[in-house]
């Protein structure tokens, strides 16, 4: 094998890559997610950083969005909340309702806010669960409205 693609996840891995995190993931016994879902980055605004997963419902719960303050969060952050997010989607199957309380990252205050969306910020179009701390509600708001979402 010269290299893995999984166009659902849009995920590229070389060889030594991939058996890395197949090995990680095969002594716990944990779902290899980096070899099925990727994480993507994008500046939303001045001062939001936007981060997503795509390739979630290859293994049938949705994609996970956090829209946060990039001043407050780091990027290396972000991406291990969104896989912890998806692996409770994965082990708990939750009912989640827009306007619940989540924990943030590295966090245990419930100050994030939960939005679940039929349709995510960017493509391709699929559900999704929109995160963003409570605090940043109005600056998430006007940067969605910027850009045409809401």
């Amino acid at each position: 094998m010269i290299c893995y693609f999984n166009p659902n996840g849009e995920v590229l891995s070389d060889y030594a890559r991939f058996q890395e995190i197949w090995k990680a993931c095969g002594q716990p016994k944990k779902i290899p997610l980096p070899l099925w879902v990727n994480i993507r980055f994008f500046n939303l605004a001045k001062h939001l950083g936007f981060m997503d997963t795509v390739g979630n419902g290859q293994r049938e719960v949705s994609d996970v969005e956090a829209i946060y303050p990039s001043a407050k969060y780091r990027p290396g952050d972000i991406d291990y909340y969104l896989r912890n997010v998806t692996h409770y989607l994965l082990d708990q199957r939750p009912e989640l309702k827009s306007g619940e309380a989540i924990d943030g990252p590295g966090e245990s205050d419930l100050s994030w806010t939960i939005e679940v969306l039929d349709e995510g910020t960017v493509t391709p179009p699929r559900q999704v669960v929109r995160l963003y701390p409570k605090a940043s509600r109005k600056a998430v708001e006007e940067a969605l409205t910027t850009i045409g979402r809401t």
